[in-house]
Parts: C-alpha cells; sequence; structure tokens
C-alpha cells in the first residue's frame, strides 16, 4: 500500500494520469509461472490498438517479461503470491494445504491495494489473469483463467473446492475463458462442462502469430515453470546435452537475470527471448521439447508447432493438460522423471497440432463488445 501511496504526492495535486481519448485500463497477471505474464501479451496489443491508455500491475519475473515486451507503460508493483513447490512432485499437495493462509492472504492483499491504486489512477476497467482479488465494485473488472474447475489431484477436495473459487469468479462481470467452446477445445475438463453464467470463450491465445514453420536440425528446449523443478529439470537437461552431439538452444525462461551463456559447445543457453525473437527460434526448430503449461500449448499450437511435452512434476493441471492433449492426438508426453532425449525426439513424431485449426483472434471482438458496453454506460461512444 505505501508504494501506491507515495505515487500519489508525484502527481500533481494528486490528480491521476489522463488518457489520450480512450479509457485506462489496468492489466495484471499472476505471478505463478511466467505463462500468465504471455499470455497477457495479445490482450495488451489488442487494448492499445483500441486506443486505451494501459497499466500492468506485474511483479519479478512478470513484469520483466512485459518490461522487455512494453517498454513505454506504466509498471506498477503489485504484491506477488510467492507460491514455493516442493523438491518432489509428491509433495505439492501438502505443500498447496500449508500455504493456504497465505495464499487467502494474498488475495485479500491485492484487492486492498486495487482500491488504494484506484484513488490515484481511476482506471476504467481491469483486466485480470488469476488473480481473484482485482475485483471492484465501482468500475467492471474481468477475470481470465483456463482453470474455472481446479485441479488439485485430489478429487474429494476439488469439489469442495469449486463453490469457493466460483464465489470468487462472480465477483467479477465477466470470465475470460482462453479456449474454444465446444469440441475440439485445448484444456477439456479445466474449463468445459457446467460453467457460471458469466464465462465466455474468448478463444485460444498467443503471444505468436501464426505462419509456415521451417524445420531445421536444431532441438528448441522450452524450461519454464516454478521453482525449483525448473532447475532440476534444467540440471538433468545439462547432463544429457553434454552426451549429445545435437545442436540444441535452451530457453531458460529467466526474464531479468542477467546476459545468456556463451555457448562453449553445439547448445546454446539463452535466459530469456521477447516474442518475436522466441517465435522465430520456434518456427526454425527441428524438434520442440517444453512445459505443458497452458500458454506453453497455446503458443505451440498457434505455429502448429510438433513438440514433446514434459509436466512439472505435481502440478495436477499440468499433468492432466499434458494427457488430454496426448488423448486427442496433439503433443505426446513424457513424465520429467523418466524424461530421455532420444525418447522424446522418436515421440516426437506423433505430434499433430497442425491438424486442428482454433481461431486465436476470437478475443478481439469480444474485448472490443466489452470496450463499446463500458463506454455505452458511461454515457460516450468508444473510438
Amino acid at each position: 500500500m505505501k508504494d501506491v501511496d507515495a505515487k500519489a504526492s508525484a502527481l500533481a495535486g494528486g490528480a491521476a494520469p489522463q488518457a489520450p481519448g480512450g479509457l485506462r485500463v489496468l492489466v495484471s497477471p499472476l505471478d505463478w509461472g511466467l505463462g500468465h505474464a504471455t499470455r497477457m501479451i495479445p490482450i495488451v496489443r489488442y487494448l492499445l490498438s483500441c486506443g486505451c491508455q494501459v497499466t500492468i500491475a506485474a511483479s519479478e519475473a512478470s513484469k520483466d517479461l512485459l518490461l522487455a515486451e512494453f517498454p513505454d507503460l506504466l509498471f506498477l508493483d503489485i504484491p506477488g503470491y510467492r507460491v514455493k513447490y516442493g523438491q518432489k512432485g509428491s509433495q505439492f499437495f501438502l505443500k498447496m494445504a500449508a500455504q493456504a493462509p497465505r495464499i487467502l492472504w494474498a488475495i485479500l492483499r491485492e484487492h486492498f491495494w486495487l482500491r488504494s491504486a484506484m484513488r490515484i489512477y481511476r482506471w476504467d476497467a481491469v483486466v485480470s489473469d488469476n488473480r481473484y482479488g482485482l475485483f471492484h465494485r465501482r468500475i467492471p473488472c474481468a477475470i481470465l483463467t483456463h482453470q474455472v474447475r481446479i485441479r488439485t489431484g485430489r478429487a474429494w477436495l476439488d469439489g469442495l473446492l469449486r463453490p469457493f473459487i466460483w464465489a470468487l469468479l462472480r465477483r467479477f462481470e465477466v470470465c475470460w475463458v482462453p479456449d474454444m467452446p465446444g469440441v475440439p477445445n485445448l484444456a477439456g475438463a479445466l474449463c468445459h462442462g457446467h460453467m457460471p453464467r458469466h464465462v465466455q470463450y474468448i478463444g485460444p491465445l498467443s503471444r505468436f502469430e501464426s505462419g509456415p514453420t521451417r524445420l531445421s536440425d536444431r532441438l528448441l528446449v522450452l524450461l519454464s515453470g516454478p521453482e525449483p523443478q525448473r532447475t532440476m529439470w534444467e540440471s538433468s537437461l545439462r547432463q544429457e546435452l553434454s552426451q549429445e552431439a545435437l545442436p540444441a538452444t535452451v530457453v531458460q525462461g529467466l526474464p531479468g537475470q542477467g546476459v545468456s551463456e556463451a555457448a562453449a559447445s553445439e547448445v546454446e543457453w539463452i535466459r530469456h527471448l521477447p516474442a518475436t525473437a522466441l517465435q522465430a527460434r520456434v518456427r526454425d526448430a527441428g524438434w520442440v521439447v517444453a512445459r505443458s503449461g497452458y500458454s506453453t500449448v497455446m503458443d505451440l499450437v498457434c505455429l502448429g508447432k510438433a513438440a514433446v511435452l514434459v509436466p512439472t512434476p505435481g502440478q495436477p493441471e499440468q499433468e492432466y493438460l499434458a494427457a488430454h492433449l496426448q488423448e486427442m492426438g496433439l503433443f505426446p508426453f513424457l513424465p520429467q522423471g523418466a524424461f530421455r532425449l532420444g525418447e522424446a525426439l522418436v515421440l516426437s513424431a506423433r505430434s499433430r497440432p497442425a491438424d486442428v485449426r482454433f481461431d486465436f483472434h476470437r478475443h478481439r471482438a469480444i474485448l472490443r463488445g466489452w470496450l463499446d458496453d463500458i463506454m455505452l454506460r458511461a454515457g460516450g461512444q468508444y473510438v
């Protein structure tokens, strides 16, 4: 709260920054993995194309990633959830249970953060990615999530949590799901079936633009996900790649953490790439190995790029997605504990993401309608 109040004194007379003819929109992704930030990129791009003045509230790596994409926007610091994972996937349930009070406190804290910040910036609307506390009774607020039917790995707990999660979602005017309605879809049971009435399917989101892919003899590994599993997988990959005479690029998923390593062999280690550069790497790769995080999946499907998925151990949502997408015939998967590079390259031949087409522009019409409605309610007309 102090950071927000301190910004007030820096504004002349405490006045809010004025939008140059467009709506003032706050966009804020959850800090629980970089995917929440990457899928906000097409949302922010479209809001800017509509003339909105966008403010981004983010923390740590999510902020670094979005700052690299939108260096000219106003960025605010918002407290993160800082969820910690265990060294073993089997520890997931106990770790989450132990952190439940802190997660609830984080939701409450970000809600009061928004109420305080609104007195300074007076936004016209809010777009939250999985931040359940970013709702405000005086302005339209949208929440984006693909986990409407959350999975914890315990069916009985899923049933207990669902009414609580849905009650939080109903605090928002609309719940945007980045997937297609009906079949085929990407997220399966996570966001299909019986849904709250205010759910809208806005189509998959990707920071990439679809187009022809090219094939080289180079392997691309997209490391991502929460610690310590990200580092544990990286350590394992370093050992395997050191024993293979295979040209490879590993994008470590570490935005804002210094320069990339100099390539001492045919393996190139890159801490982070902006969207345009990463898209080029994905298109050129002969093979792709990546986490089964939902945003990563949407990026791969957008490009129609074959890949082998490796879910984060003990993360039920990623484990479910990997199994669902393999059943659909889109991507095969390997558990991290059983991952072998040679087997992954063989399995990649079974990947068929280009066989299914999804509308990656669906969100534009829905966002435009939402913006128009906000202006009409305010007595104006959005141009």
